[in-house]
């Protein structure tokens, strides 16, 4: 009933602290992007709010939720006195595929919900969002049109992968439960992915265009192949290179690929380790 309790305060903390975000948000971006008022504004500002180096501190509260829903409840059995009881009640194999399928449910329920949170927060509070049929005739990439030269079908397409792009991150970062010892190092390190999964991506690209003058398609995939903002928020930031949606759409899956396949590995590892030592 206590967990119960702290897990109710702090999804009411959590979605005061979104709004407060927002505002902020707002606050900061709104002279600029407000100043001339179309169809798209309400969207493109529900884009920025998301972006990973568009509006840095909704980002970073993104990477804290990616651990500390479902996760960090994990970790605590881990370390815990009662883990050998658990062990022996479920064994290791089904209580570490049931603890994998609980974290994927519960992280796209979250993101989700966060998504029509965020959405009607803007929409009743700041500024209507218009979800029209605009096509962009030039069909430049940026956030509106990251994913299709139809606004909604672009829109569609960024729920569906931000979304699932959470939840592998939120997947990977269970998987480290076993290489950190600390509980609050672990409780921060969805803030520490967003944040190096972020630096470390730009530091490559940079090293790519000095030695060879331009990213390039090759250059993307090898930057953006654990950017943590490639699924934190898909197709938000800018891809120097990528030229159509269905670049874009390659992308995404590439950055899915590169984190499941560390992931599997890192779980395969746990699984044997446990095993091993009972």
């Amino acid at each position: 009933m206590k967990e119960l309790a702290h897990k109710k305060i702090f999804l009411i903390v959590i979605l005061i602290i979104i709004y407060l975000f927002i505002h902020l948000g707002y606050l900061s971006m709104g002279y600029n992007l407000f100043s001339s008022i179309s169809a798209q504004t309400g969207l493109e500002f529900f884009y920025r709010i998301n972006g990973a180096t568009l509006f840095l501190p909704f980002y970073l509260l993104l990477g804290f939720l990616l651990n500390n829903i479902l996760a960090t409840d994990y970790y605590k059995n881990k370390y815990s006195s009662f883990q050998h009881f658990i062990v022996e009640r479920t064994k290791y194999k089904p209580r570490i595929k049931e603890e994998i399928k609980r974290i994927l449910i519960v992280s796209f329920i979250v993101r989700l919900l966060i998504h029509l949170i965020t959405f009607f927060i803007i929409h009743i509070n700041f500024t209507k969002i218009s979800l029209v049929m605009t096509k962009d005739p030039t069909y430049y990439i940026n956030a509106v049109f990251a994913y299709s030269s139809n606004s909604v079908i672009s829109f569609i397409f960024y729920i569906i992968y931000s979304t699932i792009g959470f939840c592998i991150l939120s997947l990977f970062l269970y998987s480290l439960i076993p290489f950190i010892k600390n509980l609050y190092i672990y409780r921060i390190s969805g803030i520490l992915l967003s944040i190096i999964g972020t630096m470390i991506p730009a530091l490559i690209g940079n090293l790519y265009i000095s030695y060879l003058g331009k990213l390039g398609l090759i250059g993307n995939i090898i930057t953006n192949l654990f950017y943590s903002g490639g699924l934190i928020s898909p197709g938000v930031d800018a891809f120097t290179g990528v030229t159509n949606g269905i670049e874009m759409h390659v992308m995404f899956f590439l950055n899915c690929l590169g984190y499941l396949f560390i992931t599997c590995i890192l779980i395969k590892y746990r699984y044997k380790r446990e095993r091993k030592n009972g």
